[in-house]
C-alpha cells in the first residue's frame, strides 16, 4: 500500500510540474506582439464598415449613371426642340417620334431649371456624392493601416515595462539581502554593547520599510502582467519569463535627423492624409457649386464656402498638431540618448571604484559589507544603462512608425 502511494505521489508530482513547466514559458517581445496581432477582430470590423462603405459607393455611381442619362435625355430633347422650332430644319420621321416622346415626357419645350434647380435635382448626384462616399472610404482605409502598429506599439510599452519593474524587483531583493546582512551585523555588534538600542531600531525599521517597498513592487508587477496577458490575450494566470529587450550595453546611435522626421511625418501620417482627402473633396464640390450658383449668398454656396475654410483649418492643424509630435517625440529620444550616454560613464566610474575596493579588501582596508554595496552600486548602473536604452530603442521605433502612417509618438 505504502509503495503504491508513493506510486502515485510521483506521479501526480511529474504531472505537476509537468503543468508548471507548460505555464512558464519564456516570451520574447516578437512573439508577444505576434499573439497580440493575432485577434484580427479590429480590423475585421473596419472591413466590414468599409464592405458597407463599398455598398454605397455602388448605389451612388448607380445614381450617378442614372442622372447622366437623363441628362443626356435632356441635351437630346433641347437639341431636336432647337433644330426644328429655333432653326427652322425638318425633323426625319426617327427625330419627329423621338421628339414627340420628350414632349410627353417633359412638356412642350425643354424645361429651363435654374442653377439651384439644377444642383439640387442633379448634380449632387452625379458629382457630389459618390465622391464623398469614395472619400470616406479612403480615410477608412488609412485608419486602418495604423491598427496593427497601434497594437505594437503598445505592446512593446508594456512588455518593457514588465522588464523595468521586474528588473528592479530583482535589483531590491539583491539590496534586501545586503541589508539583512548589514542588520545581523548589528545585531551582533548590539549583543556585544557596541550599537545602540536606538541604532538597532533604525535599522529594523529600515528593514521593515525596505521589505514593504519589495511587497508593493511585487503587487505592482503582478498587476502589470495581468494587463499585459489581456492585451496579448493570454489568460490571467498565464505566467511568461520575459527577455530583456537590451542583449549590449553599447550600441551606435540608430535615430535620423529631426528634419528627415518631420519631412516624412508631414507625408505619411493618417492624420495628415485624411485632412488632405478632405480638403480634395471640399475644394471640388465648392467649384462644381459655384458653377451652378452665382449668388454668393445662397445658402449652399455659403455652406459650400465655409466647408472649404474648415477643411483648410482642419489640414493646417493636422499638420501642426504632426509637427509638434513629431518634435515632442525626437526631444524625448534625445533625452533617452543622452541620458544612455551619461549613464555609461556612470557605470564606467562604478566598476572603477568596485575594482579600487576590492583591492582594499585584499589588504583588509574594507569590509566585506562594503565590496557588496559597492558591488550593487555597479549592478545599479548597469541596469540603468540598460533602462536607458531600453527607453532609447523603443522611442526610435516610435519615431520610425509616427514619421510613417502611425501612430503618433
Amino acid at each position: 500500500m505504502f509503495k503504491k502511494s508513493v506510486s502515485l505521489l510521483i506521479i501526480l508530482t511529474l504531472v505537476f510540474s509537468s503543468f508548471v513547466y507548460a505555464e512558464e514559458e519564456t516570451l520574447t517581445v516578437d512573439k508577444a506582439i505576434e499573439m497580440a496581432t493575432e485577434d484580427q477582430s479590429s480590423i475585421e470590423d473596419i472591413n466590414d464598415a468599409i464592405e458597407k462603405m463599398w455598398d454605397g459607393y455602388y448605389a451612388a455611381k448607380a445614381g450617378k449613371r442614372q442622372i447622366e442619362a437623363t441628362l443626356s435625355t435632356l441635351d437630346r430633347f433641347e437639341e431636336l426642340y432647337d433644330k426644328k422650332y429655333k432653326d427652322g430644319e425638318s425633323l426625319d420621321a426617327f427625330e419627329t417620334m423621338e421628339l414627340e416622346g420628350y414632349q410627353l415626357a417633359f412638356g412642350d419645350e425643354p424645361p429651363n431649371y435654374t442653377g439651384q434647380e439644377m444642383l439640387d435635382n442633379f448634380i449632387r448626384t452625379r458629382d457630389l456624392t459618390w465622391k464623398s462616399v469614395y472619400s470616406e472610404i479612403q480615410k477608412t482605409k488609412n485608419q486602418r493601416s495604423t491598427i496593427m502598429l497601434s497594437i505594437e506599439k503598445a505592446t512593446r510599452d508594456l512588455y518593457n515595462q514588465v522588464v523595468s519593474l521586474q528588473t528592479t524587483l530583482s535589483q531590491q531583493e539583491v539590496y534586501l539581502g545586503i541589508s539583512r546582512t548589514q542588520h545581523e551585523q548589528l545585531v551582533l555588534k548590539h549583543s556585544l554593547g557596541q550599537v545602540s538600542d536606538a541604532d538597532l531600531k533604525n535599522s529594523e525599521q529600515n528593514l521593515m520599510i525596505l521589505e514593504k517597498q519589495i511587497e508593493q513592487i511585487s503587487i505592482n508587477l503582478d498587476t502589470l502582467e495581468m494587463n499585459f496577458n489581456s492585451l496579448i490575450d493570454a489568460t490571467v494566470t498565464q505566467k511568461f519569463i520575459f527577455t530583456d529587450t537590451v542583449d549590449t550595453l553599447t550600441v551606435e546611435p540608430t535615430h535620423k535627423k529631426l528634419d528627415e522626421y518631420l519631412e516624412a511625418a508631414i507625408i505619411n501620417r493618417v492624420e495628415v492624409k485624411n485632412a488632405r482627402i478632405d480638403l480634395g473633396v471640399k475644394e471640388r464640390e465648392d467649384s462644381i457649386i459655384k458653377n451652378y450658383l452665382k449668388n454668393e449668398l445662397l445658402t449652399d454656396r455659403v455652406n459650400a464656402d465655409i466647408a472649404l475654410i474648415t477643411a483648410t483649418y482642419a489640414l493646417e492643424q493636422a499638420e501642426v498638431t504632426v509637427i509638434d509630435n513629431i518634435s515632442d517625440g525626437y526631444i524625448s529620444m534625445m533625452t533617452y540618448w543622452n541620458d544612455y550616454q551619461l549613464s555609461l560613464e556612470s557605470l564606467e566610474l562604478s566598476k572603477n571604484n568596485l575594482a579600487d575596493i576590492e583591492k582594499r579588501f585584499e589588504l583588509g582596508q574594507v569590509t566585506q559589507t562594503t565590496v557588496d554595496l559597492t558591488t550593487f552600486s555597479v549592478l545599479t548602473a548597469e541596469n540603468t544603462v540598460k533602462s536607458n536604452l531600453r527607453n532609447y530603442l523603443n522611442a526610435v521605433d516610435k519615431m520610425d512608425k509616427a514619421s510613417g502612417n502611425g501612430p503618433a509618438y
